[in-house]
């Protein structure tokens, strides 16, 4: 969702992509813990020591992989992108239930706002990899000597939206915004 304001702008960016493939995820999460738990309470039952470190170093992988499910599930389910442009500064925020980091970014140092030039390899879609993905890079912009990522999953319709917004308020590629003049401007 977009909400323009005279001095900015709030925008949305919802993660919640498809609800059938959400499901899918906690019907995985539920499975992988209740596997997880049957052999955990095997664990006793194993007689030979070379059969245990096995165990213990698969129950590793298992616990990471839990992680990796329920980071995913909770982003699925309650994610969000919150993206403020007041004044003279854009705030960033990847939102999971009202958690998360605000990472705040004056507007005259934001250069270089595009369109992300990484794409997912054509066999990873067909597979769904896309979807497992949480990471926000539809769209990148260098800010001092860093290039920072945002934009869940968009497609090309909604990252030409979201350029032209950010095109009132920032740097589009080499050339200096009106908006970032003037604040610049207004500093002198």
């Amino acid at each position: 969702s977009i909400v323009r304001k005279d001095d900015g702008a709030s925008i949305v960016i919802s993660s919640v992509a498809n609800k059938k493939k959400n499901r899918f995820v906690a019907a995985l999460l539920i499975l992988w813990v209740v596997g997880g738990a049957t052999m955990i309470g095997s664990f006793r039952s194993i007689d030979e020591d070379k059969t245990k470190v096995v165990v213990i170093i698969w129950f590793a992988f298992w616990m990471y992989f839990l992680y990796v499910l329920w980071k995913l599930w909770r982003w699925k389910q309650y994610g969000y992108e919150v993206i403020k442009i007041v004044g003279d500064k854009m705030k960033y925020k990847k939102d999971v239930k009202g958690r998360g980091w605000v990472n705040d970014f004056a507007l005259a140092g934001i250069q270089k706002m595009r369109v992300s030039d990484s794409k997912s390899p054509a066999w990873l879609k067909n597979f769904g990899g896309e979807f497992w993905n949480t990471d926000c890079d539809s769209l990148r912009f260098d800010y001092e000597d860093r290039e920072i990522a945002l934009g869940h999953q968009l497609d090309a319709e909604d990252q030409k939206r979201l350029l032209k917004i950010f095109s009132e308020f920032v740097a589009m590629d080499e050339k200096v915004s009106n908006r970032s003049k003037k604040a610049e401007n207004r500093k002198s």
